[in-house]
């Protein structure tokens, strides 16, 4: 498995690439039709979990090298939904008023949806085959800190991602107040510390490429958010 290409790097790299241009080519398109996409993306949710499913059932039996197996691996390992919350993160950081803020600001909403939606394969197939060994492992007295942060920022990050997915509806932000609405979407901060905290904890050791790709990418947002946030202040 990690002889071919820096297994799973490949398939976050084509994600943040998919991911990045969906802007700039279908941004009319996802604003304009947004609940096809989502019906779309809930078609591709279920679909990629059944695979996994009969996949780990030994039903059906495909090999990892075949190409379009890999593209369910981006939504089933979370890469694909991961780089649509990266830029939903780096929405908010961009300069204010420039084109490509704008591109992202424009359907940030839907992209949030969307997201939710691709990411409940990986959270549920990979809450029911990782819970119970860390668990268990906690029980034996095993404590293997990348399990245990892997598996419990993976469990909060769901909790957290049903909150924000759902108040991201624009049928549910109408029956909120603007002040309860921002207030709770700052819950989003946390989302995006466990994310890192997962890639890393999933990647470092191992996939050592990865958590340099995690690390760079939620790094610098760290630093352009709190600089924002600084001249913010000191208007």
């Amino acid at each position: 498995m990690r002889g071919y290409f820096l297994k799973g790097t490949l398939e976050l790299l084509l994600s943040l690439v998919l991911a990045g241009i969906i802007p700039f080519f279908l941004g009319k398109n996802i604003r304009k039709k947004a609940h096809i996409w989502y019906v779309a993306g809930w078609v591709i949710a279920l679909g990629t979990l059944t695979f996994a499913i009969l996949t780990r059932l030994e039903i059906i039996s495909v090999s990892s090298r075949v190409q379009w197996v890999r593209v369910i691996r981006a939504v089933l390992s979370g890469y694909l939904p991961a780089a649509i919350f990266i830029y939903v993160m780096w929405a908010g950081a961009l300069p204010k008023g420039s084109s490509i803020q704008k591109k992202f600001m424009s359907i940030r909403s839907e992209m949030s949806i969307l997201g939710s939606i691709l990411y409940i394969p990986h959270a549920l197939y990979y809450c029911a085959t990782a819970v119970g060994p860390a668990v268990t492992s906690l029980l034996e007295g095993h404590f293997e800190a990348g399990l245990q942060i892997m598996t419990w920022a993976g469990v909060v990050n769901t909790v957290l991602l049903l909150l924000l997915g759902i108040t991201s509806a624009k049928s549910v932000r109408k029956k909120m107040s603007g002040k309860k609405w921002k207030s709770l979407q700052k819950w989003a901060y946390l989302f995006y510390f466990f994310t890192y905290a997962h890639g890393i904890a999933i990647s470092l050791g191992s996939y050592n490429e990865r958590a340099i790709i995690y690390t760079l990418i939620f790094g610098a947002y760290f630093i352009v958010r709190v600089r924002k946030a600084i001249k913010a202040k000191k208007k």
